[in-house]
């Protein structure tokens, strides 16, 4: 489903509202946005087809017509060893990087080395009540788009095809587990589960806000120690632009320094990818995944982005500025955890430099020499 918007409950920031196309230096949209509904078990009949539309969970990994369906689930021949096995999942074979897409909304719960893989993706979903994982297998290291704890959407590109472990020919072997993958689930035939994904026009994208008032930051304000530890890249799209907008200008409202901004953003990418989700893990909502349940208001007001905003501000300024004098030299992800507690606290740090080149996006310059960003 697409991400809700909801009228702003606070007035905070001076925002100046602008074609995009004046900052087409952000480049265009990659994310594919397709709806989550029906039922896991909700499908017309058995068997190797597709369901239309609609009418499954989980969408398909693949775009129709880019691959060809081989070895299905079940018993079987290994084609390495020659050994009989019970082959766990459905394999699409295609051309090597060819996009592999998120068949749900979900958390990354593996990304990298794994044994007859080669490399691996594992991605737990919440669907109407049951824990599901699904498994991506076979890319080789380039080809692995996301990391552990990333939250992803449905549809949303995250590795390219590969053949690497045991393969004898470039394709994507994918699993679905009731019960997950790493929780005592079992393997299902994915392929009774998966509908093609939605063709339905996307709504028109929000404006993007170019913030008006003081003076573009520099970047040594933005990283004052540069970014730490491998760093990622993504094509922001004009939502994305659009609410790290609106976190920069609550945080200029509030007072808040530039390096607290890149801090927000960065969060906001690694929880929701700066998309506002009126979904997530338990009853977390909203770009920064905040919880009714723990104290940071009702789903309604957290679905506001200049409301959750102010709330990561809140606590930002309460748990950091006024207990460390010096954070703005402390690491990025030391800072984002304190504020979110993460399970992946170590996850936040590879976004500071796109959060950086957003601040500077949001301010109508190019992002940093030599760091524009790219597609996975």
């Amino acid at each position: 489903m697409p991400p809700r918007r909801r009228s702003s409950l606070l007035a905070v920031g001076v925002v100046l509202v602008v074609p995009f196309a004046l900052i087409m230096v952000a480049a265009a949209a990659l994310t594919v946005l397709v709806g989550i509904t029906g039922s896991l078990g909700n499908f017309a009949n058995p068997g190797c087809g597709l369901q239309p539309p609609g009418s499954s969970a989980l969408v398909s990994p693949m775009a129709p017509g880019s691959y060809e369906l081989t070895s299905e689930f079940g018993g079987r021949t290994n084609p390495v060893s020659g050994g009989t096995e019970q082959h766990r999942g459905q394999d699409f074979a295609a051309p090597a990087g060819t996009p592999i897409a998120a068949a749900a909304a979900g958390t990354v719960v593996a990304a990298g080395p794994a044994s007859g893989f080669g490399r691996w993706i594992v991605i737990d979903h919440q669907l109407d009540g049951r824990l599901v994982s699904t498994v991506y297998g076979h890319m080789w290291p380039a080809g692995v788009g996301v990391s552990v704890g990333e939250r992803v959407r449905a549809g949303q590109h995250i590795a390219r095809v590969g053949s690497n472990g045991q393969s004898t020919g470039p394709h994507l072997h994918f699993e679905v587990w009731e019960g997950a993958r790493f929780a005592g689930g079992s393997p299902v035939d994915p392929m009774p589960l998966l509908s093609e994904p939605g063709t339905e026009p996307a709504p028109a994208p929000p404006p993007v806000e170019l913030v008006s008032g003081a003076g573009v930051p520099a970047v040594a304000q933005l990283m004052p120690t540069g970014p730490q530890g491998e760093q990622r890249s993504m094509t922001l799209d004009s939502e994305q632009l659009h609410n790290a907008g609106v976190i920069v200008g609550v945080g200029k409202g509030m007072g808040m320094p530039p390096r607290a901004w890149v801090i927000a953003i960065a969060t906001a990418l690694q929880e929701s990818t700066l998309h506002n989700l009126d979904y997530g893990d338990r009853d977390s909502v909203g770009l920064f995944q905040q919880r009714p349940s723990q104290g940071w208001g009702t789903a309604a007001q957290i679905e506001d982005p200049r409301y959750a905003a102010a709330k990561f501000y809140e606590a930002f300024n309460e748990k950091i500025v006024q207990r460390y004098p010096g954070w703005q030299q402390m690491p990025l992800t030391d800072l984002a955890q304190l504020v979110q507690r993460s399970a992946f606290p170590g996850a936040y740090a590879k976004w500071e430099t796109v959060a950086a080149n957003a601040v500077l996006i949001v301010h109508g310059v190019a992002p940093i020499e030599g760091t524009i960003p790219t597609a996975c």
